[in-house]
């Protein structure tokens, strides 16, 4: 999910208080992998490289994305980890926060980074049980942009609708972005 960490996406360096959630997005991205299914899907219906693959470091939710997201609430505090999203909060003031289970239905999930190439949010690519697109609650829409938008050496910027389309493009050396 997507952190409001009110920082611009272009910028080089969190603020103080990202520099936590942004933490916490890569110690769930070292923690998690990507199936085999998943990569297979990802070069065969997806057109990607395994080299854009890792780049863009795609992530698989499950049962392993559910335990790395348990193992990060002994590692963060849950301010932290419901401020990243990869948390909610509890029902009360006195439940617990709990993993953010809209992140393991989903097939992929999605790093977002800013210029520095630091995580500023992650995201499950569809809801497997809808097909539909997931963003999370109260989040404000972010652009997806693989090897972050080369502006002062291409002229042209192609938008796309879907993530895995301007990583594609990104991959064969276009500059684009998508609006998930």
């Amino acid at each position: 999910t997507m952190a409001d960490d009110r920082s611009e996406p272009g910028s080089a360096s969190p603020t103080p208080a990202s520099k936590p959630i942004q933490d916490a997005y890569a110690a769930f991205l070292a923690a998690t992998t990507l199936t085999d299914a998943d990569r297979v899907a990802l070069r065969k219906h997806r057109g990607l490289s395994d080299k854009t693959i890792d780049r863009l470091e795609f992530r698989s939710g499950g049962k392993e994305a559910l335990r790395a997201l348990h193992a990060l609430q002994g590692r963060f505090t849950d301010h932290v980890l419901v401020a990243a999203g990869l948390y909610q909060p509890g029902d009360d003031e006195e439940a617990p926060a709990r993993a953010d289970e809209n992140l393991v239905p989903g097939p992929i999930l999605i790093p977002y980074r800013n210029r520095a190439g630091r995580c500023i949010g992650i995201r499950r690519h569809k809801d497997p049980r809808s097909g539909k697109a997931y963003w999370p609650k109260g989040k404000r829409i972010e652009l997806y942009i693989p090897w972050l938008a080369r502006e002062n050496s291409r002229r042209v910027l192609y938008l796309t609708e879907g993530e895995f389309k301007a990583a594609a493009l990104a991959q064969l050396g276009y500059n684009a972005i998508a609006v998930p």
